[in-house]
């Protein structure tokens, strides 16, 4: 809610000033003043699950990438030396 209040804050002192042309005040969003990210994603749930499938997918790719330098690491090796 604090993160709510804040960015309307900025939004309304924004457009609030008398040097801002139209064009501009019609691109300003309240996400723009979302520095923590809680008014984009979502619900907390969604956030969690996103974290979820990006640490899933992060791990996947590490694996992969460790059991291919192993795999050049042992086949490099000749005769077990």
């Amino acid at each position: 809610m604090d993160m709510l209040f804040h960015a309307n804050l900025c939004q309304n002192l924004m457009l609030n000033n008398p040097n801002m042309t139209k064009d501009i005040a019609k691109k300003i969003k309240t996400k723009d003043y979302d520095f923590l990210g809680i008014l984009d994603e979502g619900t907390t749930k969604e956030r969690k699950e996103n974290r979820e499938k990006s640490s899933k997918a992060t791990e996947k790719e590490n694996n992969q990438n460790f059991f291919a330098s192993r795999y050049k690491q042992l086949k490099d090796k000749k005769d077990g030396k």
